[in-house]
Parts: structure tokens; sequence; C-alpha cells
């Protein structure tokens, strides 16, 4: 017991002695040159100055300018540099080196390092477009939480990922101010789309938005005048103006409705008439659109003047005024089940259960339902619910329960459940 503590006390004696040779004969890194005036550049650890790396990696010129690697904008804990110190001594007394070794950064996004070698990666390969370096710059110096911009690297990669499989629909899960999404819109070709998911969109609107919407062909949302004509209208003049679909919900049924080449839609709550025109401009000239609401006080004075300018859409709309479950019935006692192709409910949620039952029905194989206000602002997450949010619950796990059926529920809006029923 005595040999084996003084064999490990000398192993300790040892190791401490080979730490303290190394502190005193390994060689530090001889001073880096500085660039000449006209390139130089002063590296801070600052929001301004990680900025402006963006717009140095943009402009692609000059020579590439290294910061020393112990400038980093990162405070490393005490304990932790104790840990490097210890084991950057004994690799240099077990391994014979000519070089020091190089610091590893706690951050390795290219705008937010002093890295010579991502820093030296960054220049050699971004191409960043005008619009996602101002993104970039607005979101870094402004935005809190400011990491969490996507890594330009990572951007461009997913860019070049796209382009090399034609791709030209994309999902954007988590947009905080937007990069992301932009870069996968810019990489698409002229008639992709980008659906960006998020629970807040207050960076989005702050420091995103305003910038996506100068380069307006990147936009996803590519509605027809007609229509920005009747949002317009209802917004301005229609009560209760909040009941009117959300754009990005109607170009995704309508995109839905290309896909599966249908032909015959239901529109289950017309209001100013929003959704039935989306249906009607997305299905083909001899398509068919069944609208159905219990009062058209709204659409008489809101919206089908402006649908009626647009007759070749217009012919395709049939507006049913009455209990849109007893229009349904009526379609099944008339033997039309499986016979319709898309179904969208947006209509009182006390019904939703047999608005989607009765949907069902009347669906083809292959055919798509969507509901909206899925989430009813999130209230479906609480124990305590009122009637129509029971409703819409109750309606939620019915899907998930049918065997006829797949579902997804997107948080899309106020909550987009998309249905698709099986083929038999």
């Amino acid at each position: 017991m005595c040999l084996e503590s003084s064999m490990f006390s000398c192993f300790l004696l040892l190791l401490c002695l080979f730490s303290w040779i190394a502190d005193s004969q390994v060689p530090t890194s001889p001073p880096r040159k500085a660039l000449p005036n006209s390139q130089s550049t002063t590296v801070s650890p600052t929001l301004t100055t990680r900025a402006t790396t963006i717009s140095r990696i943009d402009n692609r010129v000059g020579t590439v300018y290294q910061p020393p690697v112990t400038s980093t904008p990162y405070t490393i804990s005490g304990s932790t540099a104790k840990i490097n110190s210890t084991l950057r001594k004994f690799y240099r007394v077990l391994v014979p080196q000519k070089f020091p070794l190089r610091q590893m950064p706690t951050i390795s996004k290219s705008y937010d390092t002093n890295d010579p070698i991502i820093t030296y990666c960054a220049n050699v390969s971004l191409k960043p477009d005008p619009v996602q370096v101002q993104l970039a710059e607005n979101t870094i110096k402004n935005a809190p939480m400011h990491l969490m911009l996507g890594a330009p690297e990572v951007l461009q990669f997913g860019q070049n990922l796209i382009r090399l499989t034609r791709a030209r629909r994309a999902l954007d899960i988590g947009t905080y101010t937007g990069g992301s999404a932009l870069a996968w819109a810019l990489a698409l070709p002229p008639d992709g789309e980008v659906i960006s998911m998020d629970i807040d969109h207050t960076n989005l609107s702050r420091y995103g938005k305003h910038i996506i919407d100068s380069k307006p062909d990147v936009v996803s949302l590519k509605p027809d005048p007609v229509q920005v004509q009747l949002a317009e209208n209802t917004i301005k003049n229609a009560p209760m103006h909040l009941m009117l679909g959300a754009p990005e919900v109607l170009q995704f049924g309508q995109n839905l409705i290309r896909l599966t080449r249908a032909r015959r839609a239901l529109d289950i709550g017309t209001y100013t008439g929003a959704s039935a025109l989306a249906w009607a401009l997305a299905l083909p000239p001899d398509g068919e659109v069944i609208s159905m609401d219990i009062d058209h006080t709204n659409l008489n004075r809101y919206g089908k003047h402006i649908i009626d300018s647009k007759p070749d859409v217009a012919r395709k709309i049939n507006f049913k005024l009455g209990p849109a479950v007893n229009t349904l019935d009526s379609l099944i006692a008339a033997g039309q089940n499986g016979t319709w192709d898309f179904a969208f409910i947006d209509a009182d949620k006390e019904n939703y259960p047999n608005y989607y039952t009765k949907c069902v029905q009347l669906l083809r194989p292959g055919g798509v339902i969507l509901i909206d206000n899925a989430l009813w602002g999130g209230s479906v997450i609480f124990d305590e619910k009122d009637e129509s949010t029971k409703a819409i619950d109750a309606t939620n796990h019915m899907i998930a329960n049918d065997t006829r059926v797949d579902n997804t529920l997107l948080n899309l809006g106020d909550g987009t459940h998309v249905i698709f029923k099986k083929y038999e």
C-alpha cells in the first residue's frame, strides 16, 4: 500500500515538472502582421463589428483578415480555461509539434467568431444576396438574442441543396427575424413556396418583415389583385373583419387544390366571400365551388361586387344561403358521396364535428379537407374550455382517431388541420 502511494506521488510530481517545462520552453506565436492601411479592419467584440463582418464577407475583396485568436467576444469561465490550459500543456509535452495549438471558440457562427479558420472559410465561400446582408445586419445590431440568427454558412449550404435537388416547396420551422425563410425563398424557382412557422412574430415584424417585403419576388404570398381588393375592403369596412381567412391559409389551400387537381370544392363559411374566391381562382375553368352560410349580409355589402368583377371566376361559385349542415345533407341525399375533391371548414365552431363527418363522406379518396381555427388562439390546450373550444378539440381528436384519413395539424394561421382521405 505504501509502495503504491509512493509511486502515485512520484507520478504527480513528474506531471507537475512536465507542465513547468512546457510553460517555460514552448515559444509563443509571433505577432500577426497588420494589414496595410487601405485594408486594415479593427475587430472589436461588439454587435456593430459583427455586423460589419457580414458586409466584409459580402464584398469579398482584399486580403483575408485573421483577427487574433485570443480576442474572442465570449468570456470563458475560469474553470474551463484552467482545464483547457492543463490539457494544452500535456498535449505539448506528449506530442512534439512546431505549431501552437489554436484555441477553439465556444461559438462557431461565422458572423460572431474570431476563429481565423471559420473566417477564412466564410470569406472564400459565402455569397449572400444584399437583402440577406441587410436583414442580418439589422438583426445583429438591434434584435434581442441575435445569436438565434441562422449562421450564413448553414443558410447558404441549405440554398445549395435546394438548387441541387430542384426543390420547389420548403418548410421553415422557426422564423425569428426571417433570415432562413428569406434564404430558401431566394433559392427556390419563381413558382416556389416557403411556409415559415413560429409561435411569435414580434422579431419578424420589428426587424425582418420590411426588409423581406422590399424584395417582392421572394415573398411567399402571391394573391390575385381581386383577392387583395376584397381583403382590403373587408378589413376596412366589414364588422368582425378578423373572420377573414388568413391569406397564408387561403394560398395553402389553393396550392393543395392545384396539387390534387381538384375540380369541385365545398366552402363552409362564406363571410365576405374571400375563401370561395380563393378556391375558384385555383380551380380549372370547369371548376365548381359551393359556398355555404346562414347570412349573406357581409357577402352582399363587401364582397359580391368585387367577385362579380371577375365573371370567369364568379360563375364557378354557387352561394348557398342557409345552415351548412342542411346543404351537406342534401348533397349526401342526392348521391354525391365520394364526388368532391376539396373542403374548407371555417364556420360556427360548435358544428365542426358535424361538418367534418359529412365532408369525409362527400370527399373522394385522395381528397383534402382544411379546417381553419383548429388551435383557436391556443385555447385548445387549456383544461377550461368554452363550448366552441370543446367542439374544436373534439374534432381534432376525432380526426386523429379516424382510420379513413391521414392528417397533420399545422401551426398556420390560427391552426390549420390538414386531412387527406385515404385511397381504399
